[in-house]
């Protein structure tokens, strides 16, 4: 039996698969096991990749990032092998985005809330403040007036929701 080198397999592999004949009938012509062809065609490592480019990228391109993901519909590991992103990485990248959003909410100073306001008050209220924004959920009415952030206004809503 000869013993074959790695490019005279490479060859045979090539060949085998330029050939469209089955398996069992290309080993037959040529003397060759069927079993070692299939080692050779199954069990061949892929050729190597070129190393992975480190990229550290900015809080502000993660955001980007997730919110495209987020915006596809897909998955995060199928969005992330599409483009070539490590899903792992993103996932850390959310929760340092998300830890800060807590730290800047936490500082941040916010409207005076009192339940029960009369509406007088309230309509008094509206007039003096010039309110662009007017949010109903349910008994509840957000009012914000000119040039509030609206980065409040969003984790404002999201407690509300979630409540």
């Amino acid at each position: 039996m000869k013993r074959r080198t790695k490019a005279e397999w490479e060859k045979i592999v090539s060949e085998y698969r330029e050939s469209g004949q089955t398996k069992n009938a290309f080993c037959a012509e040529r003397g060759i096991s069927v079993k070692t062809l299939s080692n050779y065609t199954y069990n061949r490592p892929p050729k190597e990749k070129p190393p992975k480019e480190m990229r550290l990228r900015s809080l502000e391109e993660w955001a980007s990032l997730i919110l495209e993901q987020k915006e596809s519909g897909k998955n995060r590991s199928a969005w992330c092998r599409e483009h070539g992103v490590r899903a792992d990485a993103m996932t850390k990248a959310e929760r340092r985005l998300q830890a800060e959003a807590t730290q800047i909410t936490a500082k941040q100073e916010w409207l005076e809330v009192s339940p029960g306001a009369a509406p007088e008050v309230l309509a008094a209220k509206n007039d003096e403040i010039h309110c662009t924004v007017r949010i109903r959920m349910g008994n509840i009415e957000i009012l914000a007036p000119d040039g509030y952030p609206a980065e409040k206004l969003a984790v404002l809503i999201k407690g509300l929701v979630r409540s």
